[in-house]
């Protein structure tokens, strides 16, 4: 199993590609997971990281508007 960043990037990128993240099963996660043969469980992580990423970008919009 390959753990590299690169990889973890690639599968990353793949899921953002083809899911939409508050969407994501953990199913479809495996999936791509084994696709490029990293550790599912740390995609996970990253999925997780990049939705709450994404949630403080909106977070920081909304009060800058108001």
């Amino acid at each position: 199993m390959n753990n590299s960043r690169t990889q973890l990037t690639r599968a990353l990128n793949k899921i953002t590609e083809l899911h939409d993240l508050d969407r994501v099963t953990d199913n479809q996660i495996i999936h791509v997971a084994k696709m490029f043969d990293v550790n599912p469980s740390i995609l996970h992580v990253e999925v997780t990281r990049e939705k709450l990423h994404f949630l403080s970008i909106l977070a920081d919009k909304k009060n800058a508007i108001g």
